[in-house]
């Protein structure tokens, strides 16, 4: 009966090792598609209006590091917020 039950144990670890390495595969194929995806958007916005990309990355240096640390934590909740809602 125990080689029963040791048995059953492995099966369902081994199912347990599965499905985290399929969470772990979906969300590294996710992560590149993002990735891929800034990239275009950046390659694009670069390629279509480098003059305007310039000035405002020199606007960007000269704003306090508090208001940059807001505009990043803004920017990032808003995306959590949108992952959230297209996952669920």
């Amino acid at each position: 009966m125990s080689f029963l039950f040791c048995a059953r144990a492995e099966r369902q670890a081994g199912a347990f090792h599965s499905n985290v390495f399929n969470y772990v595969r979906v969300f590294m194929y996710d992560l590149f598609v993002a990735l891929s995806f800034v990239a275009v958007l950046e390659g694009l916005f670069l390629f279509l209006a480098p003059a305007l990309w310039k000035r405002l990355a020199t606007q960007l240096l000269d704003l306090p590091l508090a208001q940059l640390r807001l505009s990043g934590m803004f920017v990032l909740g808003v995306g959590l917020l949108v992952l959230w809602w297209l996952r669920h």
